[in-house]
């Protein structure tokens, strides 16, 4: 795992400059070349054939560097087919394989590739940088573009503290984080700057010509025959290639499916297990995770409890660390975790991915509940019933983790006047902050209907509709870019066989096969059928607040954050307060949401802006 960049320009810019945000992706080596107006360079995490795998790499026939940000977990395979046209390998890096297989194959070798990568090469020939990005979008690569240069890097801020960027907000931008919690589709929250999109490809030459196209091609066909074992075969042989690596790794382990049915196949004596737990909150798995475990496991296991570690200090690094904000709670306890496992380990495995995958998360219950209701004309008589139903109630129809109020239902019943509901109106209700509230909030006129917006607006709610906006925006944006952050600037590489190329594969067969998609029942008949145990759904990772961390949170804000914070030239500092009140009086989670949104956007942009 290594940061990467690259820059093509006749400004006074310095490769220092972009190392310095690059270190924590890369703190044993780093390497820089220069030709004419174009520089590259990349740091390195040393995982794979920790002498010799300095990078950029260097194939003198075809003149060509490249550079890797990730992992090739088919290294095997490639390194035969490359060595069939003659190739030499001198080294077991999975990165010496890029630039004869680019030499080779062309734009073809990314669509070969099984593994999570950005990768930088530099063909010398041409004169031209080529860029591209694994097709779920699981390691960032930004670049900004104008008349006269090119620069794209692993980390945004190389980018946006350059002295010559003039920093403004993409209002869309912030827009789409106080909704969703992340930026959808592939802006920043400074405008200027993109992150390429997943499975694509990025061409720019001396002529400053800039070029796009997507690498993905089916490899392997998923049918209903083959569904079955093709899940089984990834967690029988093909999971093995995840655990290639010339460090010790460990693994992130939870109450849930998707983290079990990793360990049941990769599981060794020697591999360690990391959980996070919450002892002055009622969110603490750790009972059920040992229920799971055999005796040799749980003595590999480590819970590293978060407590009231809400600490300045601690909020203040975790914001930090993103090149974007994230406005999430859930970043500071796996920042904690993160900061615990790098003490000793370079690399850890992860569930993300599942939930996309296979149909698991909360909201999908609403769908079905909604499509019901719709087909069977209920809507009025839901929106009556509604005004005589228990708030709690609720819970059932929307499965979400945390109390709600009469705000959540006032909400709901906003739903049901709706004759014709939008995957727009879907994502409206369960947002953070709703449309209304987002107009409160602003201190700018915002009419809701950029292209995106209006495209959602005319978007069918329909379960491909969500299935496709989960893997295509909240994967790649949310789930991805807030692991591969909090865990790099801990100098650790995550790795997610959920997201390997056969569940691509998958994934489509899903799309067309909509009746597989459900609570990932193929995931736990597998693990049912491995370990004689079944697993209910897990606690979601949410509202872990306790009283005393509350506090603390309310302490913060009170000492910390003012009406002078640059976030309040653009956001009104007074329904700020208002929130802070509901929370004070409030245990309703999207109060916690929202509040936590603001006290994240208020510290990112006093360091960034």
């Amino acid at each position: 795992m290594c940061g990467i960049f690259g820059y093509y320009t006749s400004k006074s810019i310095k490769s220092s400059d972009f190392l310095r945000y690059l270190k924590k992706r890369g703190p044993d080596d780093k390497k820089v070349f220069k030709k004419k107006k174009f520089t590259f360079g990349a740091t390195r995490l040393s995982i794979r054939d920790l002498k010799n795998g300095s990078q950029p790499f260097y194939y003198k026939q075809g003149n060509i560097y490249a550079s890797l940000n990730g992992e090739i977990y088919n290294y095997a395979e490639l390194k035969k087919l490359i060595s069939m046209k003659g190739y030499k390998f001198k080294t077991k890096c999975d990165t010496e394989l890029i630039a004869p297989g680019y030499f080779f194959f062309g734009d073809k070798f990314f669509n070969k590739i099984n593994g999570m990568f950005a990768i930088s090469i530099f063909d010398n020939k041409k004169k031209q940088f080529i860029i591209a990005r694994d097709r779920f979008g699981i390691k960032p690569l930004y670049y900004h573009n104008n008349n006269d240069d090119f620069f794209y890097s692993s980390s945004a801020k190389s980018i946006y503290n350059l002295n010559f960027f003039k920093k403004k907000i993409n209002v869309e931008s912030l827009v789409s984080i106080l909704k969703h919690r992340y930026i959808k589709g592939r802006s920043h929250i400074f405008s200027g700057i993109n992150n390429l999109k997943p499975g694509s490809i990025l061409k720019f030459n001396h002529k400053k010509k800039l070029h796009t196209k997507k690498f993905v091609k089916e490899t392997e066909v998923i049918n209903k025959y083959n569904f079955k074992y093709s899940v089984e075969n990834f967690f029988n042989n093909k999971i093995l290639d995840y655990k290639i690596s010339d460090v010790d790794m460990c693994l992130l382990i939870s109450s849930g499916i998707d983290s079990n049915l990793i360990l049941n196949s990769l599981y060794n004596k020697k591999l360690k297990l990391f959980n996070v737990a919450f002892s002055e909150n009622k969110y603490d798995e750790s009972t059920k995770i040992k229920r799971l475990l055999d005796s040799k496991q749980v003595k590999n296991l480590r819970i590293i409890q978060f407590n009231n570690q809400l600490k300045k200090e601690q909020i203040l690094k975790t914001i930090h660390s993103f090149d974007s904000p994230i406005c999430d709670s859930v970043i500071f306890p796996m920042y904690k975790l993160f900061q615990n496992i790098s003490k000793k380990y370079k690399v850890t495995i992860s569930g993300e991915g599942a939930d996309e995958i296979f149909g698991g998360y909360y909201f999908l219950n609403f769908f079905y509940f909604y499509r019901f209701i719709a087909k069977y004309k209920l809507l009025n008589f839901s929106k009556f019933l509604l005004k005589f139903t228990n708030v709690n109630l609720l819970n059932y129809f929307v499965l979400y983790q945390g109390k709600f109020d009469k705000n959540f239902k006032s909400r709901l019943s906003e739903v049901l006047k709706k004759q014709h509901f939008t995957l727009y109106d879907f994502n409206n209700f369960i947002s953070v902050f709703n449309d209304e509230e987002i107009k409160r909030l602003l201190l700018t006129n915002y009419n809701f209907n950029s292209k995106n917006e209006i495209k959602e607006k005319k978007t069918k709610f329909n379960l491909i509709n969500i299935i496709n906006d989960l893997t295509k925006n909240w994967l790649p944006n949310y789930n991805c870019y807030k692991l591969d952050q909090l865990s790099m600037d801990n100098s650790l590489e995550a790795r997610v066989p959920f997201l390997d190329n056969i569940f691509f594969s998958i994934l489509n067969f899903m799309k067309k096969n909509l009746n597989f998609y459900n609570s990932k029942l193929i995931l736990r008949n597998i693990f049912y059928s491995k370990s004689g145990k079944k697993i209910s759904k897990k606690t979601a990772f949410q509202n872990y607040l306790s009283k005393k961390t509350k506090k603390k949170i309310i302490l913060f804000i009170n000492k910390k954050i003012h009406k002078n914070f640059k976030i309040f030239k653009i956001l009104n500092f007074e329904e700020f307060l208002i929130i802070k009140q509901k929370f004070i009086k409030s245990d309703e989670l999207v109060v916690e949401k929202q509040l936590y949104s603001l006290i994240i956007l208020a510290i990112w942009f006093e360091k960034n802006y």
